[in-house]
């Protein structure tokens, strides 16, 4: 939990078994990198534009890249999704959609909604 940012709080590592070697207090440098080398781009356009970037990408991967399904989620019009993920692709690089990549900011989306919740 002192990974995520929480140090008053505890849990068993069941729920999150495909993430317990993050949750090494000792990694924690390690974990800040890595949400930072794969999410920064994101983060910092959504603060600094007020976009909602981070909510989609997550949206977008829980639905299996499933356009129509997405964009019912986010409540969003269809074009208005195209629109988004053209910006995270000109943000993070025509690259994020391969399955190395996205595998990384899938894991990095999901650790950041944790510690978001978190907080």
């Amino acid at each position: 939990m002192p990974s995520l940012g929480a140090s008053d709080r505890g849990s068993t590592t069941e729920p999150y078994a495909l993430y317990a070697a993050l949750f090494d207090a000792r990694r924690a440098p390690d974990l800040d990198r890595f949400l930072a080398d794969a999410l920064q781009g994101l983060l910092a356009y959504d603060a600094q534009k007020s976009t909602r970037l981070v909510p989609t990408l997550s949206a977008w991967f829980e639905h299996s890249g499933n356009l129509t399904r997405t964009a019912a989620a986010l409540h969003i019009h269809l074009n208005t999704l195209l629109k988004r993920l053209e910006r995270v692709t000109s943000i993070l690089g025509t690259d994020w959609r391969e399955p190395d990549r996205a595998l990384r900011l899938q894991v990095a989306l999901r650790l950041h909604a944790l510690r978001s919740q978190l907080s």
